[in-house]
């Protein structure tokens, strides 16, 4: 990464853990609901999605259904405000959604 933002590479390295792919997040790591999600303390959750091998990653702050992305990561604070390198790992948290959230409720805690 470019400029070696540890909130940025947090985020990065789990979503490529989490969905087996490594090279394709990294274009997303100016994206604005991510800088959103970490800028903004009034911005409580990243919801990041992928279909697999092939698909785009699709990032938003509000959990939506997609039919086209069955599996879905989501990161939330669990204080309002700006996420900094000294707190990104006490404050953010993550949830794994697989399914579509109106239909099967199928959010784990990671």
């Amino acid at each position: 990464m470019p400029d070696e933002d540890t909130r940025k590479r947090f985020i990065a390295s789990s979503v490529q853990s989490y969905f087996s792919d490594v090279a394709g997040f990294d274009r997303h790591l100016q994206h604005q609901a991510l800088n959103a999600f970490l800028d903004d303390g009034a911005t409580a959750l990243l919801c990041v999605e992928h279909g697999g091998r092939g698909t785009e990653f699709i990032l938003s702050n509000a959990v939506e259904s997609s039919d086209k992305h069955p599996k879905a990561l989501i990161f939330y604070k669990l204080k309002r405000e700006s996420v900094t390198s000294d707190n990104v790992h006490s404050i953010v948290s993550m949830l794994s959604l697989v399914g579509d959230p109106t239909k099967d409720n199928m959010l784990t805690m990671l």
